[in-house]
């Protein structure tokens, strides 16, 4: 039986309020436990959900709207190279945990569209995740992108497209006075002439006056000096940057092989306020940025209450209840829904709602990893200038991914 509940028509509130009642240094999500017919305990175990259905995912025409006071303060932004997203929930959190950030942009997510692994992605709801995975009839394995944007902002999802191995998400974010446009692309290495115009027209089809265009794009042939490329498909991608004004923010290498493969492009450069190149969570670079747009500063949002108070409330309830109904149904799935239904049901009559904060994720990591975080951001930043410290970038980086992953 999978961890947590899966229920057809879950409840947002009662998937949110699992991990809100206990104090824990990694998320968890509990599958209740029960010990002589009541409830005692939460089970620590990953709180990524692996069967729940998100009503948020994968809709071209849905709108996300925020509710809150707004500011002008910038919103933080982090793209990922992931070389598969399945592995690395744990270190996309970490990252979050350390920067907090509004926006997630991931290339190379290598996710099929029947995989739970999206519903993940929202991270306890904090998210809505846009994303658009590699075409089953495409030859090769891989590919994907997405578009991850904080709940507190207010976002509209354009179009998630493969076509030719080009994987493009494209969301609007939606402000009081303007609105930004985020494509997300992964295209593929030695891409043809007739592949990048195909993706050329679709980037050209969907250009508004501020646009960020982000992702690997695998063009290590481009001189970004001068725009200009050493091959037939590099050159078209690059003239047709230049025909629509976008400027190639990134000079530094996006990957440990120091191929600029990863690219930050706009053709509205006041929108991005600072921008850097930082350890990734492949053997890709990540890239942080800030964009000026006034976004919410009341971010709450409502759960169930979890509380020890509430939990031991429920134990005269779920030990009584006439489980035996589920007998009626005949195979272990349906005999398990109708069971977490009920669940369910009790949780939705029994748990009050309340209001939380949405900023969850200021995680302080154990001292050890605190340390071999540093290093890391040490080690990354001396290895652009001296190749003696490679190599002791990619073991210090091996030993975070292990403590984060413990």
């Amino acid at each position: 039986m999978p961890y947590g509940f899966f229920l057809e028509n879950p409840d947002p509130l009662f998937l949110d309020s699992l991990t809100e009642s206990k104090e824990i240094k990694t998320p968890v999500l509990g599958d209740l436990r029960f010990n002589d017919q009541y409830l005692t305990t939460i089970n620590p175990v990953p709180m990524f959900y692996k069967d729940i259905p998100s009503q948020e995912l994968n809709n071209p025409t849905e709108t996300h709207i925020a509710k809150n006071s707004s500011t002008n303060t910038d919103i933080g932004v982090i793209y990922f190279n992931c070389q598969s997203v399945n592995n690395k929930i744990h270190l996309i959190f970490q990252q979050i945990s350390l920067y907090n950030p509004s926006i997630i942009l991931l290339s190379e997510t290598w996710i099929k569209d029947a995989s739970p692994i999206t519903n993940e992605l929202t991270f306890n709801s904090t998210f809505s995740v846009f994303n658009c995975n590699r075409a089953p009839d495409y030859k090769g394995k891989g590919g994907g992108s997405a578009i991850l944007i904080s709940n507190s902002l207010s976002s509209y999802n354009k179009l998630t497209l493969s076509t030719y191995g080009n994987d493009i998400t494209i969301t609007d974010l939606l402000s009081k006075d303007v609105s930004f446009r985020i494509i997300c692309v992964y295209r593929p290495p030695c891409a043809s002439k007739k592949s990048t115009s195909s993706l050329i027209k679709i980037l050209q089809d969907h250009i508004t006056i501020n646009t960020i265009i982000i992702g690997d794009f695998n063009t290590p042939t481009i001189d970004w000096t001068k725009y200009s490329a050493s091959n037939g498909a590099d050159t078209l991608f690059a003239e047709f940057l230049l025909n629509f004004n976008f400027i190639q923010l990134i000079l530094e290498s996006t990957h440990e092989k120091g191929a600029i493969l990863d690219l930050l492009l706009t053709n509205s450069p006041s929108i991005i306020s600072q921008y850097s190149v930082k350890p990734g969570i492949s053997d890709h670079f990540s890239i942080h940025f800030s964009l000026s747009i006034q976004h919410p500063t009341n971010k709450t949002r409502k759960v169930r209450d979890m509380s020890d108070k509430m939990l031991i409330r429920l134990n005269p309830i779920i030990s009584n209840f006439p489980f035996h109904n589920i007998n009626q149904f005949f195979t272990i799935d349906d005999k398990y829904n109708a069971f977490a239904q009920n669940i369910h049901n009790i949780f939705s009559e029994t748990l009050p709602e309340i209001e939380i904060q949405t900023n969850l994720y200021k995680n302080k990591y154990p001292r050890h990893i605190a340390k071999a975080l540093c290093s890391q951001r040490k080690l990354f930043h001396r290895s652009k200038h001296n190749p003696n410290c490679k190599n002791k970038y990619k073991e210090i980086s091996k030993t975070v991914k292990h403590l984060i992953k413990q």
